[in-house]
Formats: structure tokens, sequence, C-alpha cells
């Protein structure tokens, strides 16, 4: 199942470390989808070493439906930038993350696949893409 879902929300933890690593913890939901099919909700850590490198290494990943069935998921690669935005002169953290579904509940007990997430932090406003490929149990 691909399925594409848009969120927006809030960054509800960040922290900066001496050695510059930065950690956030975000918490999103999308619209109510097609044909009303409901909110979906999105909570995700993770931490880089933002003097270093780009290179996410660290965190995870949760989608709840509509119907509370949940699906939990390991960041497998990623990346993360700041970038300083002319426009609302405001510093921009752009992310592009994969993780990988390492279990379920409910109706998704037993899937497995992979999530692409991309998306920007503005301030404490988190802005969401996530482009799931998903497989059911079988």
């Amino acid at each position: 199942m691909e399925k594409a879902l848009a969120f927006v929300g809030e960054v509800v933890d960040q922290q900066t470390f001496l050695d510059g690593t930065r950690e956030y913890m975000i918490e999103a939901q999308s619209d109510s989808g097609p044909a009303g099919a409901g909110e979906w909700l999105l909570t995700l850590s993770f931490r880089w070493l933002v003097e270093i490198d780009a290179t996410v290494e660290e965190g995870d990943l949760s989608l709840t439906g509509p119907d509370g069935a949940g699906l939990f998921a390991t960041l497998t690669e990623g990346a993360a930038e700041i970038v300083y935005d002319e426009d609302s002169a405001e510093d921009v953290t752009q992310l592009h993350l994969t993780a990988e579904v390492r279990s379920g509940e409910g109706r998704l007990s037993d899937w497995t696949g992979v999530i692409r997430l991309n998306g920007r932090i503005i301030g404490g406003q988190a802005y969401l893409e996530a482009e799931t490929d998903l497989a059911p149990p079988g």
C-alpha cells in the first residue's frame, strides 16, 4: 500500500548539546485525507551532529491512523541541514529521512515496509510529507 500524507505540527522538545548534536521531538497531524479518511498522527524523534555531518543516524517514527492502528519505525538513513531562508529571515531545518517499519498494532500489527519523510522545521513549526510503501502480512 502506497500512501502520501501531509503533516503540520510542532517541535515539542529540542535540545542542543555541547558537542553540536541537536535532538528534536516532533508531534504532527495530517489533514483529514481523501474522502474524509480521518487524521493520522505522527511522532518523530531524531538527533544529528550538526557541526560535522548532515547525516541523521538515530531516530524513531510512529504513525497512528484514525482507527488507532499504528506503525512504529526506526530511522535507517537520512539527512538534515540548516539553511537560511531569506524570504522569512529564519533558519530552516530541512529533513530527508527513511525509516523501516519494525512493528505495529491493531490492523497494522504485522505490516512491513518503509516510510520516507521529507520536510522542514521553521521556528517551532514542522511541515512534513510522509510517503509509505507498506505490505500487509502474508
